[in-house]
């Protein structure tokens, strides 16, 4: 009786200190959709572009606009090169300004968003499971479509045709606030997991609540947060990986390792760039072999192929498409070409810098360059977990940054947040090294700047989303400019596109590619810090009033 007593005793006394446990990470959880929920309508379609691209015209029906176009153009994504269409006029006709009007009642200001639908609608269509846009993975693509319905059944989302969606351009957004709820539901969990990851290594509670809001106000997780794509899922999924994977470095059960096998595989399922997630696993297995402690090759081996079989089970079409697959590579790899000089590292460690805030990135990067080679005990095995999969996306994200653009941080998101639970870690080994009071203000105070610094940096881009869902982002400015003007010919760096340049009279300016690096075109995005696309600092040129006019 009295052993029973004794049981039921530490029963009660374990679920107290788990629910106490899950508190803080909870808390983590719900504080980071400050960071994500502000401006999640940013830069929407919608019918208010009639009026700059139509001016006193009457705007074109939905009918009109599909009997003209004949449907989506299929060149419309952001990275298609149109350099060699340099100098040929882009609107000269009904048909080509009908193709532009598509483009900006239908995609948002996030040029890849659009992927997702069209895949999406390309399913329903041939009435096939198959998505034919293996970029993504399926992870993404059917839970979005899954998640589409039950918002139609709901009532908020209205089902319709093309026609139907060009003439309620507001109702086609909604599809694109659905999608950035999905990535922002994945961000509430690489919070949670941050929290439980830190708690676990530092043993404080406070330092849990640090980490999960740390993680949630980096830059390149905002940016994430607000844009439907699978990059942060991606990341939050591995990052879960991480922490079982953790847990089974510090006990070395099997089906500890076998859990993180299935979360490595669901987080290449959910973008396949996470492939890399899979050096988890030897990671973790040869660090418990280093110590001499139980570490079967079956269990690796079995967990690996965990891993393999839910990137494949929820994948089905990749493997069975491989010409298509090397296709989708192949113009993915055109647009990110290796190269390694002084300059590559230069370029890395800016964006690199951008995507963390500097200071939380960096200081991690340290921390797990110096506590994984130094720090003994579980926190350095802890470390040395952490530091493995980060390195390795770090070299890769390396060698493809010259010359990108500051929005392909994103890449970078993992080790972003790897860096940032690590900046936290250092805190508690900083205070311990000079005080024997794991609880000092000293932690409290440091972790309280280390939160403040990184928040500045993400609030930076979460005003850009609030700018832009306001209507009172810089496209404004350029659009009240261009309608100052006589019109003429209008020379652009890129497609006429709600993401590339602001809406303008399609009849009084004739639009042509001028795609030079230094060509003095009429509007062009500046160089600048932002992650996103939401508030980019525009350049127009200007000129006098032209007397070459376009003819209707």
């Amino acid at each position: 009786m009295t052993g029973a007593l004794v049981s039921l005793a530490f029963r009660v006394r374990s679920r107290r200190e788990t629910l106490r446990g899950l508190a803080m990470p909870t808390l983590a959880g719900l504080l980071s959709l400050v960071f994500f929920v502000p401006g999640l309508t940013w830069g929407l379609p919608t019918g208010d572009v009639n009026r700059y691209l139509f001016g006193d015209r009457t705007p074109w029906t939905g009918e009109e606009l599909v009997a003209l176009a004949g449907g989506l153009d299929a060149d419309a994504a952001a990275d298609v090169d149109r350099s060699d269409d340099a100098g040929v006029f882009l609107n000269d006709t009904d048909a080509e300004r009908a193709e532009i009007i598509i483009r900006y009642r239908l995609y948002s200001q996030q040029p890849d968003e659009m992927l997702t639908l069209r895949a999406i609608a390309s399913m329903a269509e041939r009435r096939s499971p198959d998505p034919q846009f293996y970029t993504y993975g399926g992870l993404w693509m059917y839970p979005v479509g899954g998640l589409i319905g039950v918002a139609s059944v709901l009532g908020f989302v209205e089902r319709g045709g093309l026609a139907f969606y060009l003439d309620q351009p507001s109702e086609f957004a909604k599809l694109y606030i659905v999608m950035r709820l999905y990535a922002v539901l994945w961000g509430v969990v690489a919070s949670v997991a941050a929290a439980v990851l830190v708690r676990r290594i530092t043993r404080s509670n406070v330092l849990g609540l640090v980490g999960g809001l740390v993680v949630a106000a980096l830059p390149v997780v905002v940016v994430a947060a607000h844009e439907a794509k699978p990059h942060l899922p991606g990341a939050a999924l591995a990052l879960v990986a991480v922490c079982v994977a953790d847990g089974y470095v510090r006990r070395g059960r099997c089906r500890q390792l076998l859990l993180a096998g299935f979360f490595c595989g669901a987080a290449a399922g959910m973008v396949p760039t996470m492939l890399v997630a899979l050096v988890l696993l030897p990671t973790a297995w040869l660090i418990r072999r280093s110590r001499g402690l139980t570490a079967r090759g079956s269990d690796l081996a079995i967990a690996s192929s965990l891993a393999a079989g839910v990137f494949v089970a929820t994948n089905p079409f990749l493997l069975l498409n491989l010409p298509d697959l090397a296709s989708n590579a192949g113009n993915t790899a055109s647009h990110y070409q290796l190269s390694v000089h002084p300059s590559t590292v230069g370029s890395a460690w800016n964006l690199f810098g951008v995507a963390t805030g500097r200071l939380a990135g960096f200081a991690g990067a340290a921390t797990l360059l110096g506590g994984a080679l130094l720090v003994k005990g579980p926190t350095g095995r802890s470390l040395r977990l952490l530091a493995v999969p980060a390195a390795v996306v770090l070299v890769g994200f390396a060698v493809t940054s010259y010359g990108r653009p500051m929005d392909h941080a994103r890449f970078a998101i993992l080790p972003a947040m790897l860096c940032a639970i690590a900046a936290v870690v250092s805190l508690r080994l900083v205070v311990r090294t000079l005080s024997q009071d794991a609880h000092s203000f000293s932690t409290t105070l440091a972790a309280a700047l280390l939160v403040l610094a990184t928040a500045a940096f993400g609030a930076k881009e979460l005003e850009g989303f609030r700018r832009n869902a306001a209507g009172k982002d810089d496209r404004v400015r350029v659009v009240m400019t261009l309608n100052q003007l006589d019109g003429g010919v209008l020379r652009l760096p890129a497609d006429p596109a709600p993401y590339a340049v602001p809406p303008f009279d399609l009849w009084t300016w004739q639009a042509t590619l001028d795609s030079e690096p230094d060509a003095d075109v009429d509007l062009r995005r500046r160089v600048d810090r932002r992650l996103s696309w939401a508030d980019p600092r525009l350049s127009v040129l200007e000129r006098k009033r032209s007397n070459e006019k376009p003819s209707d």
